[in-house]
């Protein structure tokens, strides 16, 4: 989708601080980095499988390390500076993520394989490793799931159990099962989304979960109509809230948790605040680096929030056309004014 305040300029200067800032990424402090979660998945599994005899420690890495690559795409990518579940050693790229413009909380996942789903789940069970400015303890109530369009080539995309079932989630090493059942699922044609209720118990513990799935998002592009998207993401808003009424976390996901899922959390910051005109910087907003010429060419509000974005979770917003999506859904909103 095309749009007149899109320019290749701004894409371009964008492109640049995101090469600065994998360039002289730092692990921070009390997290995982890449290399250390890598490390741990190498070790563990060293333990867990029987080689030949004659294979040497140095052939086992290298095998184990390209099993990790072909499981988990973009591992290169710096997810440790707001990584979700700083506690558990395996890795799994899902990270807090902020809105630049009013500072409400996601949750940014990879989509869970089989391997991984255990630990998705553990997340919406608990309430720890919170960020610090975070106002409530509340579980997260909200699954959005972007990929339901990939169908066989993405391993993600389908994990929940048929509408009446139940399904038990075992981990891969150590930890409490955990029980999962649809309890109903209502097909939404006006937003092109699934919605399930589902029901995760884990011992004592019991949540219930939203999950919504929009199926008509391919992966590497923009949605195709604009309005419902926007109606979509108004509903997630409108379901999506703690016993006090108030917005609670919720976890978004697509296949690698950064294009689709990035794009999402873009328009869905520029949505809560559809009175701002195109130019407002995020409140939220803080750069890494002593020069910002985002601020001195006035790009424009759909700028600022990719680059916030991508300051907390690499490669948010991954492609031109998503990049130039989230800047029409700022025209349209600016035209609702």
């Amino acid at each position: 989708m095309s749009s007149s305040s899109w320019s290749e300029a701004a894409s371009t200067e964008l492109k640049r601080r995101e090469e600065d800032r994998r360039s002289g990424h730092k692990p921070v402090e009390g997290a995982y980095s890449s290399l250390i979660s890598l490390k741990a998945y190498v070790h563990v599994e060293h333990k867990q499988v029987t080689h030949d005899g004659e294979s040497t420690h140095e052939d086992r890495t290298r095998t184990y390390l390209e099993a990790f690559k072909k499981e988990i795409k973009y591992y290169h990518l710096p997810y440790d500076k707001a990584l979700v579940n700083k506690s558990v050693k395996n890795y799994f790229a899902a990270s807090w993520v902020r809105e630049g413009y009013e500072g409400r909380y996601w949750v940014a996942s990879r989509g869970p394989s089989e391997r991984s789903l255990y630990n998705l789940l553990s997340m919406l069970l608990s309430d720890e490793d919170r960020p610090a400015e975070m106002n409530n303890s509340y579980p997260m109530r909200t699954i959005v799931q972007l990929n339901g369009y990939d169908g066989t080539a993405d391993d993600t995309v389908f994990y929940l159990p048929k509408e009446g079932a139940k399904e038990l989630v075992k981990p891969k090493r150590t930890g409490t099962e955990i029980y999962m059942e649809v309890v109903s699922q209502t097909t939404m044609d006006d937003m092109d989304c699934i919605e399930s209720k589902v029901i995760l118990a884990q011992g004592e513990k019991k949540v219930n979960i939203t999950h919504l799935l929009l199926n008509t998002w391919k992966d590497g592009e923009a949605p195709d109509d604009i309005k419902k998207l926007i109606r979509f993401i108004e509903y997630v808003h409108q379901i999506n809230k703690g016993e006090d009424g108030q917005d609670v976390p919720a976890l978004v996901h697509c296949q690698a948790g950064i294009g689709r899922t990035g794009t999402f959390i873009a328009a869905s910051s520029l949505i809560r605040n559809p009175c701002l005109g195109s130019q407002s910087t995020p409140l939220s907003y803080k750069s890494e680096f002593e020069s910002n010429t985002l601020y001195e060419k006035n790009y424009g509000r759909w700028v600022y929030e990719i680059d916030f974005l991508r300051e907390q979770r690499a490669g948010m917003v991954l492609s031109q056309k998503q990049e130039e999506f989230v800047a029409s859904v700022d025209e349209e909103l600016q035209k609702r004014r």
